[in-house]
């Protein structure tokens, strides 16, 4: 245990990486806990058979578990990790090779090797690029294993280039196709779970039609609370009692409608993992180690006040990138993501705007985590990623309005005052004017 006064969060690294997923690095592999069991379960899927399915919600932490946890775990393995790849574009589409005659596998080549030719990317398949790629060897001298990983791969079905069906298609036969020739490959597929009857057409041409498969949950309880705690004991601090507890069980919160049609809290099964960490990172960030090292609750655990930050930072940073007024995405929260009754509502998005916000503004608040996107019956649905963020989002807009209310005031005090007081000061050179009616009157 840290003395009182010896450290604080700006001589400490920050155990907690807050907003941004977890990366492969040693500093976040040490910091991430909670999801032991499902990375021992994913790990053995994967050294078992050629092709692993895994799916969830959006905001789980699919990322964070395969670069802290999942990846790391094969390389003891001695599995060649290469680069984890999307087949979204990285390129414009002005700039995209017009011999490219897969647009999805031409992006993962260019993933998998950022420096080649253009040119001669376009013109490969994934199987002959697999077979030109660097191998690397076993400790024993045998080839090793190797893994792709093919992260949020519902970018396949947002993305829909000339013949997008047939690319697709062949997407996946060039994916069989390396398997085969490579039995030592393996595939991962990440996608989020709304995404995945999209898949069902294609599962024949893969090996086990993409049976192997795994759902990953929420974070449950004792996860988040391992996730909240461990970063801080491994640097010798420890939270007060009661306190991880209570920022666990707050941001597990969700709200639901009783058969009065009234708003009632309950506690969900699951905590936001983005939440958590950026619940976490503002405690820390706010003095955290001296407030643990003096062992007092004063301060600790306002996810309140910590979900309210994030929520004006990410309407404020929306509204000075597409210059939207913060007033109208305030407005749009309240009135189209929250029910009368206060709970989480839902909003279509259409061509042009989301519940008449623009969609430029839209993306960047999906972006920085405040909304998720859900696909149902063809058509794209927005909603909170969360419960817990219908209360802050709630008192913040309250405060606002009442601080535009009081510069309101202020301006129209600032105008109204001297407008009074010249009139007065004229009135009154009228008056002790002596062509004045009062003073030529006596």
């Amino acid at each position: 245990m840290l003395k009182p006064g010896q450290a604080s969060s700006q001589q400490l690294p920050t155990p907690y990486v807050g907003l941004r997923p977890f990366e492969s690095t040693p500093e976040d592999q040490a910091r991430f806990f909670g999801r032991d069991q499902e990375a021992r379960r994913i790990t053995s899927m994967i050294l078992s058979h050629p092709v692993t399915l895994v799916y969830s919600q959006s905001g789980a932490g699919k990322t964070s578990l395969f670069n802290a946890k999942i990846l790391p775990s094969l390389e003891e393995y001695e599995f060649q990790i290469l680069p984890s790849v999307r087949v979204k574009a990285v390129l414009p589409v002005n700039e995209i090779p017009t011999n490219a005659r897969n647009i999805y596998v031409f992006n993962v080549l260019q993933a998998l090797c950022p420096d080649a030719s253009l040119l001669t990317l376009a013109e490969k398949t994934l199987p002959v690029f697999l077979r030109e790629y660097p191998r690397s060897t076993k400790s024993d001298g045998d080839m090793a294993p190797r893994i792709i990983t093919f992260d949020q791969l519902e970018e396949l079905f947002n993305l829909f280039p000339e013949g997008y069906q047939e690319q697709q298609k062949d997407f996946f036969k060039q994916i069989a196709q390396a398997l085969e020739e490579d039995p030592l490959l393996r595939i991962v597929f990440v996608i989020r779970e709304e995404y995945l009857a999209r898949l069902d057409p294609f599962a024949a041409l893969l090996p086990d039609r993409m049976r192997t498969r795994f759902r990953l949950e929420g974070l449950r309880r004792e996860s988040a609370l391992l996730a909240v705690e461990r970063p801080l004991q491994k640097m010798g601090l420890h939270l007060p009692e009661g306190v991880p507890e209570r920022i666990v069980d707050n941001l597990r919160t969700i709200h639901v409608e009783n058969l009065m049609g009234e708003s009632e809290e309950v506690k969900g099964e699951y905590v936001e993992a983005v939440q958590l960490q950026i619940v976490c990172q503002k405690l820390w960030s706010e003095g955290l180690p001296k407030k643990v090292t003096e062992s007092t609750q004063e301060g600790l655990g306002d996810v309140d006040e910590a979900l309210e930050d994030f929520y004006v930072d990410g309407i404020t940073g929306a509204s000075k990138k597409t210059r939207i007024k913060e007033e109208i995405i305030r407005k749009w929260f309240e009135e189209k993501l929250i029910t009368t009754s206060g709970t989480r509502s839902v909003v279509h998005r259409g061509p042009e705007s989301t519940g008449g916000l623009s969609n430029n503004v839209v993306n960047v608040l999906e972006n920085k985590y405040l909304i998720r996107k859900e696909e149902r019956s063809g058509a794209r649905w927005y909603e909170l990623t969360h419960d817990r963020l219908i209360k802050p989002i709630k008192d913040s807009n309250t405060k606002w309005r009442n601080v535009q209310r009081k510069k309101k005031v202020r301006r129209l005090k600032v105008i109204a005052i001297p407008s009074i007081v010249a009139v007065v000061v004229i009135f009154g050179i009228f008056i002790l004017s002596p062509h004045s009616p009062a003073i030529s009157s006596r």
